[in-house]
């Protein structure tokens, strides 16, 4: 599994843009073959934080995504929307075990 999650904050006024963006950016992602999963979060403590938790079936799909249109558009877009840089974590599954996330496919 390549799970990445990804902070990034807001623009207040542009909050409500950013949403229907981010929405829009996770269909195109779910529908790659190799999306497991692609969740977008916002901080209920603090509104226009908001998290993106990606999970790959592996390398190769996750290089597939690096590649897709819709991630250039993203790429080209984010930095309208974002008040300060985002953070980028790229993380090691624990639990539920790989097979269990693959048993969806």
């Amino acid at each position: 599994m390549v799970i990445t999650l990804i902070e990034s904050h807001i623009k207040p006024e542009l909050r409500e843009q950013f949403i229907e963006f981010i929405n829009n950016h996770a269909k195109l992602c779910l529908e790659e073959p190799g999306c497991v999963n692609f969740d977008i979060l916002e901080d209920t403590r603090e509104p226009g934080t908001f998290f993106y938790y990606e999970v790959y079936k592996d390398e190769e799909a996750h290089q597939a995504h690096m590649a897709t249109p819709h991630l250039a558009r993203y790429r080209e877009r984010i930095g309208d929307f974002r008040a300060e840089g985002g953070v980028n974590h790229r993380l090691r599954n624990l639990f539920p075990p790989d097979e269990r996330w693959r048993a969806s496919d």
